[in-house]
């Protein structure tokens, strides 16, 4: 079965964030009637050999594309630059997992205490799955993801931490997922959150 993507974009258009955030929502909603319909006809026609997924390529958070990191060695530390009041070091390695899947983990280290958060994210629908750790120099919290295809599973990743009270706020996000798994894709990844500048 072939799949094309067609992503669905505002970004280029000038207009307040909450216009932006309700036109978004307002797509959302209609492509997501439309790509049901697709899914229904695609499942009561055995002779359908194509599928045409609609994403909208908003993704909540500040975007860092794995494409243009500085990437450590395999098997040790390094340091992303998020523009931002966070320091996230981020450790990978090669495993026996296919290409279309990973394993991706994340931590605390240093003074950082409050909840930090890894979502699985897929481009349609939003959050997929979440792993998360709180308190001081926490174990690694661990979840297996796979690459996403119209309806199902895994584009990019997005990194949320609590903020004032305790609210989670989406920080960061991995690029819309193709760099993501061009580079990643069968490793295991860990993103340590060593400096939170708000807690």
């Amino acid at each position: 079965m072939q799949e094309d993507k067609v992503p669905i974009s505002i970004r280029g258009l000038n207009r307040p964030q909450e216009d932006t955030k309700r036109l978004e929502s307002q797509i959302h909603q209609l492509v997501s009637k439309e790509v049901k319909k697709e899914r229904q006809n695609m499942l009561s026609n055995d002779q359908s050999n194509t599928t045409t997924c609609v994403h909208t390529v908003y993704v909540p958070g500040t975007r860092s594309d794995p494409g243009t990191w500085a990437l450590p060695p395999a098997g040790t530390w390094g340091t992303l630059a998020f523009p931002s009041e966070d320091i996230i070091d981020l450790w990978w390695n090669d495993s026996t997992l296919p290409i279309d899947q990973m394993r991706v983990g994340i931590k605390t280290s240093g003074r950082v205490s409050w909840r930090k958060e890894l979502v699985a994210w897929h481009t349609f629908y939003g959050r997929i799955t979440t792993t998360y750790v709180e308190g001081f120099n926490s174990d690694i919290k661990w979840m297996n993801i796979y690459k996403a295809d119209c309806f199902t599973n895994t584009d990019t990743l997005v990194l949320r931490k609590a903020q004032f009270l305790g609210w989670m706020v989406d920080k960061y996000n991995l690029g819309d997922g193709y760099y993501f798994w061009e580079i990643f894709g069968g490793k295991e990844l860990v993103f340590n959150w060593r400096y939170d500048g708000s807690s």
